[in-house]
């Protein structure tokens, strides 16, 4: 077991892993990055706050604490990052009954059409295991209207920059723990029987 920014100390039988930093990755997804109609101003935003927090962001690291993914969580035929996390995790699919609830909540008019109907399913399919995340409102202190998704490690949020934004301030709440140091032990068992 190999931790970058560690401290390690032997004691006994007995190993202490310290980590001394978190360490985080950013994946951002979308077609509209990758084809260059839209600048990604995700990663530097989410950098900066992770910075604050004191989290490492790395390239190419062996190992993440947390991974965030930004965009394609939407409603469209290329948002894809719910059903790769469930083939990542070898994860179903479900539809969230909590999500559909928030759709209705925040588009109150309701009577979606049928074609919308197809949308509120697509938003709402997520993988079977993974967690919804309701974040803070700095302004009323409320919950937020929509729920980030995570799955083991793996906090997906929204690609357009003011709701990925709006997303992250409103979940840093429950982040700010993130970069607390703690440690992991191993023991081993010591035997004087040949095998």
């Amino acid at each position: 077991m190999t931790f970058s920014s560690e401290l390690r100390y032997k004691v006994g039988g007995r190993k202490l892993y310290f980590r001394t930093k978190t360490i985080s990755m950013i994946s951002v997804i979308g077609d509209e990055i990758l084809k260059g109609s839209t600048m990604d101003t995700n990663s530097h935003f989410i950098c900066m706050k992770l910075h604050e927090l004191g989290v490492q962001v790395k390239k190419f690291s062996q190992r993440y604490d947390y991974v965030f993914t930004t965009g394609g969580v939407g409603p469209t035929h290329d948002d894809k990052t719910y059903i790769g996390l469930a083939k990542a995790f070898n994860d179903n699919m479900r539809k969230s009954s909590e999500i559909v609830e928030a759709i209705e909540n925040y588009f109150p008019s309701a009577g979606l059409s049928k074609d919308h109907s197809v949308f509120v399913d697509k938003l709402s399919t997520i993988p079977a295991s993974a967690q919804l995340l309701w974040g803070t409102r700095s302004s009323d202190g409320k919950s937020s209207n929509f729920p980030v998704v995570r799955l083991s490690n793996v906090i997906s949020l929204p690609g357009v920059p003011r709701f990925c934004e709006r997303a992250f301030v409103e979940l840093k709440v429950g982040l700010e723990s993130i970069s607390l140091s703690y440690y992991i032990v191993v023991e081993y068992l010591v035997s004087s029987r040949k095998i």
